[in-house]
């Protein structure tokens, strides 16, 4: 199966982003900005070609805790942030055609920024 990797990811692309760790939230609930720092590589993905149970589970040979939640954002807000994202579908096991990256690692008030921009589509339920 070939694969077409999108080159331009649109402003207005909704990105989804599984949350699944008590300490990426604080106790009222709310988003930490270390959510949204990863020196590896921030994995999203595009929800166009996704679900949101399909993403809020993960892509794992595990899937994420059923209390696992689904924080959305816009590509718009990644570059507003300071980075941007690409798209980087997955082919080996497991198949995830939706995967996407950030560019580079966000900065502490970066990551707060976007942070501010993000919601949950799916409510998180990890116990804090």
């Amino acid at each position: 199966m070939a694969w077409i990797r999108i080159q331009l990811i649109p402003g207005e692309e909704r990105l989804w982003r599984a949350l699944h760790q008590r300490e990426q939230v604080y106790a009222d609930g709310t988003i930490k900005p270390a959510f949204f720092r990863d020196v590896s590589g921030l994995s999203c993905d595009l929800a166009r070609f996704s679900t949101p149970e399909r993403s809020r589970r993960g892509h794992g040979r595990q899937p994420y805790p059923q209390e696992t939640g689904l924080v959305e954002f816009r590509a718009t807000h990644v570059r507003a942030a300071g980075s941007d994202v690409r798209h980087e579908p997955m082919k080996p096991p497991p198949r995830n055609y939706a995967h996407s990256q950030f560019t580079s690692c966000l900065t502490s008030p970066a990551a707060d920024r976007l942070r501010r921009e993000a919601q949950f589509r799916i409510a998180q339920r990890v116990r804090v």
